[in-house]
């Protein structure tokens, strides 16, 4: 799911692209994966993930469990940390509750999972951008079930620190997933940064996950 052919980031500079040398896993496990992004141009931590189904009752512990261990083992990464990047389905709907990792758009009712996701957000200072009126456009929905029932369940989760170099998220409706009817539609985000530094530069970096 990382581009060897496509460039990761432009900039005056020219294009750059990920090398496999760039990249290592940290941690994999059935439900997510941690790989460090160890490129000249952006280090990260890229952490992919599938969290449980929380919407009946009986399912509630396991999610809560998952994201309570979770927390631990991105915690337990190698020193020095770089920042996390979360790219996944978490199952789960997210409420503006007056902090500034979910914003106002689309409000849905906050759940005791979606609290936990919350404290994962603050502890590793990550913000959601397509719950933010002022980055995100169009449709909001990232999954339907069979009877057309939608929600918002999936999310790209990037760094508080990236924030004001945050644009353009959105819902990609055209992208096939090859499924026999409609199932997840996929998050993107633009982030336009910059660093100084001869080979540390990122001056732009547009990614769709």
């Amino acid at each position: 799911w990382l581009s060897r052919s496509l460039p990761f980031a432009t900039s005056d500079r020219g294009k750059a692209f990920i090398r496999r040398e760039h990249i290592s896993v940290l941690a994999a496990a059935q439900r997510c994966i941690i790989v460090a992004i160890r490129a000249p141009f952006a280090k990260f931590d890229a952490l992919a993930l599938h969290a449980p189904n929380s919407w009946g009752e009986s399912d509630v512990a396991a999610a809560i469990a998952f994201w309570d261990d979770l927390s631990v083992v991105v915690a337990s990464r190698p020193t020095p940390h770089f920042p996390v990047v979360l790219l996944g389905d978490i199952n789960a709907q997210l409420a503006h509750i007056g902090t500034p990792h979910v914003g106002e758009r689309a409000p849905v009712v906050q759940t005791s999972v979606g609290y936990r996701v919350l404290d994962f957000a603050q502890r590793f200072d990550l913000f959601f951008p397509s719950t933010f009126h002022r980055l995100h456009a169009g449709q909001d929905k990232t999954w339907q079930d069979t009877q057309g029932h939608k929600s918002r369940i999936d999310y790209i989760g990037l760094p508080l620190d990236w924030l004001s170099g945050t644009r353009d998220s959105t819902v990609a409706t055209d992208i096939d997933l090859v499924a026999k009817t409609p199932d997840h539609y996929v998050p993107s985000v633009s982030v336009h940064l910059a660093t100084s530094g001869v080979s540390t530069w990122l001056a732009r970096r547009t990614t769709v996950f």
